[in-house]
């Protein structure tokens, strides 16, 4: 699975259900999405056996304490594991914001040097980029500013320049633009957020 650009990643969640944005890399380390978009790796605790515990907010808002060996070998077990950790993608098709439905191939080993360098904080969900104040990226075309069906809100200043700049030089002679968020209205009760 690919995790904010980065393959390799097995959902834990095909083996509990409530494990859901946590991931396993093929050497067994754990990685979380809970609080922000960007896999961040668990340290664990050091427990019996040379293994280590991990504690997991799970969906039910209760944690949930394990030990990452146990998870390992029940995760190298399911059928995708293989598929999931697998660091060479096949090409497919994939939504870039403001610039529609492209085919792109995806990366054959891990990303260069300079593209990990890169920051690249997106918000969980549309809401929590509204919340957080966030940017989108768009596109101008004559008098028109067009965003995608579904853009990825970002959640730094740096995140934002760095994309833009990116499709900038993917894009000679287009002109792209980014906005922040200031704030939002539910309509019936008008509500500033």
């Amino acid at each position: 699975m690919i995790v904010n650009g980065t393959p390799g990643f097995f959902p834990l969640s095909k083996i509990r259900s409530h494990l859901k944005d946590y991931y396993m890399t093929a050497n067994g380390d754990i990685y979380s999405t809970r609080q922000q978009a960007t896999p961040r790796k668990m340290t664990g605790t050091p427990a019996a056996r040379n293994g280590r515990t991990y504690t997991f907010s799970t969906a039910t808002g209760l944690p949930a304490t394990l030990r990452g060996d146990d998870l390992f070998a029940e995760a190298k077990r399911h059928a995708d594991w293989t598929k999931e950790t697998a660091k060479t993608t096949e090409t497919k098709t994939v939504s870039m914001p403001a610039f529609g439905t492209k085919t792109v191939a995806a990366k054959k080993k891990s990303m260069a040097k300079s593209e990990e360098s890169e920051d690249r904080d997106h918000a969980a969900s549309t809401a929590a980029g509204i919340a957080a104040k966030g940017y989108l990226i768009g596109k101008v075309e004559g008098e028109a500013i067009v965003f995608g069906s579904k853009p990825v809100i970002h959640t730094s200043l740096t995140s934002v320049k760095n994309e833009v700049a990116r499709l900038a030089k993917r894009s000679p002679g287009t002109q792209i633009i980014y906005v922040k968020i200031e704030g939002s209205a539910i309509a019936n009760d008008i509500a500033w957020a």
